[in-house]
């Protein structure tokens, strides 16, 4: 065990939150509403974008770069997404967060003891940790390539002008958003999604986006391995094997989509009896490690999506203030691909269901049998129990945002397609959409013999 220091001073908090997720924002502000003492310690980020560059915040600008006007230029793009940058930088400052009540440490942090973290010349000891220090984009294979040449999710921001050519190299949905986001901006594009594109997704929804793609001109390689990046004049030549056959691929840039990776070096986790998983965390369901008073949030606890620290974060909170665990159940799984079309899964899948109920099904309805303003070609694919509770939903729309909000509510909830159907909304189309999705099944149960008996002796009795 690591000797105290004594030239540390000592502070004793209720919950120390690691790391300046926004996720780890929210469960702090929740503490301190509930009358605990926090301390909330802000880890220097490695890359491009330091402190406030993290998974979080490339979502953000790859959805705000999927709906600005790209008529405008790329350097009109830029200084959008910069100024809705400062905004919500200005809304997170850390003066607002210590004027809510929470102590706010700057500085390095590691642990020096199961219960006790060592950050901006202070020992904190606290009751519950939680670490929130988000993730980080993976080093480049290729770091030796001329400067400026080879891009990655961090570094497109501070280009001033659209590649002429450029291949990605990635499969997620980050890879085809920006792939999609160049092409659209005037770039020659390749994308070179070695192992299939977006895997873990629906074929139906991965097959939806890929036509999408090749359709506005994109290259798209799910079968070529790329074996070798290098120097070609003033450009690149990528390099990739399919089939047997090595083709080669002039550009004048690379953009690498590598795994994203939990930010933990530097914190000494064995002082703390924290266990890893490969170069992640263990975390079991609970968002528990293997030292049960550190518990993770967001990308530390094993997710790749990144929006969901910020659904972990009322759970996480609710658990920390009433002394229970988080629950399986509490956080609902959802991936979003911020393209056109947006792929939107939520809830449980098929299988999932099926595995437990036999008598699950898919009700599959086409968005173009709908007036949908603005949703495009796509569909809406509803998996459903047995009983007719709404488990999970999958959507393709160029305009995905009406149709997500009453479909997440329904399976929150866990409703009936009768439940959904009879939601009220403001956006007629929007009804019209989940209407005709449950009519069938509406239409099913009526024609049913015992339901066609209780009609008749109700109608006899009025």
């Amino acid at each position: 065990m690591t000797a105290p220091d004594t030239s540390l001073a000592a502070l004793t908090v209720d919950t120390c939150i690691v790391g300046d997720d926004p996720g780890g924002h929210a469960v702090a502000l929740a503490l301190v509403a509930g009358g605990l003492s926090v301390a909330l310690v802000r880890v220097p980020r490695p890359g491009p974008g330091g402190q406030e560059f993290g998974g979080h915040e490339l979502a953000r600008r790859l959805a705000a770069l999927r709906d600005i006007d790209q008529a405008h230029g790329w350097a009109a793009a830029m200084r959008r997404i910069a100024e809705a940058n400062r905004d919500t930088a200005t809304r997170e400052h850390p003066r607002r967060l210590a004027a809510a009540g929470i102590r706010v440490v700057e500085g390095e942090a590691r642990f020096i003891g199961p219960r006790s973290l060592a950050a901006g010349g202070l020992a904190i000891t606290a009751r519950r940790f939680v670490l929130a220090t988000g993730s980080a984009e993976a080093p480049s294979p290729w770091p030796d390539l001329p400067a400026g040449r080879v891009l990655t999710p961090e570094t497109i921001w501070e280009l001033t002008a659209v590649p002429t050519s450029l291949a990605v190299i990635g499969s997620d949905g980050t890879a085809a958003a920006l792939a999609q986001a160049f092409r659209r901006f005037g770039a020659t594009v390749s994308l070179f999604a070695t192992g299939g594109l977006l895997p873990g997704l629906h074929p139906d929804r991965s097959h939806a986006l890929r036509d999408r793609l090749v359709a506005e001109g994109i290259d798209v390689f799910e079968d070529a391995e790329v074996s070798a990046v290098q120097p070609d004049g003033e450009g690149l030549a990528v390099t990739a094997t399919r089939g047997g056959d090595r083709d080669r691929l002039r550009v004048s840039h690379v953009l690498h989509v590598g795994d994203r990776r939990p930010v933990l070096d530097g914190l000494d986790l064995d002082a703390a009896g924290i266990a890893r998983d490969g170069a992640g965390l263990r975390v079991d369901s609970g968002l528990r490690t293997s030292n049960r008073r550190v518990l993770a949030l967001g990308d530390v606890s094993g997710g790749a999506d990144p929006g969901l620290s910020l659904r972990q974060a009322p759970a996480l909170a609710a658990a920390l203030l009433f002394n229970r665990a988080v629950g399986v159940s509490d956080v609902m799984p959802v991936m979003a691909v911020p393209t056109r079309p947006a792929l939107i899964e939520i809830g449980l899948s098929e299988t999932q269901v099926r595995a437990k109920d036999r008598s699950a099904r898919l009700l599959r309805l086409p968005l173009a049998e709908s007036a949908a303003p603005g949703a495009g070609r796509g569909h809406i694919a509803l998996v459903l129990s047995g009983a007719g509770k709404v488990l999970g939903a999958g959507i393709v729309a160029d305009n995905p945002e009406p149709l997500v909000g009453p479909l997440a509510l329904a399976i929150s909830r866990q409703l009936s397609v009768q439940d959904l159907a009879a939601i009220q909304l403001p956006y007629p189309a929007v009804s019209d959409v989940i209407g005709k999705a449950v009519a069938p099944i509406i239409a099913a149960r009526l024609s049913n013999h015992w339901t066609r008996r209780i009609i008749r002796m109700v109608r006899m009795v009025g």
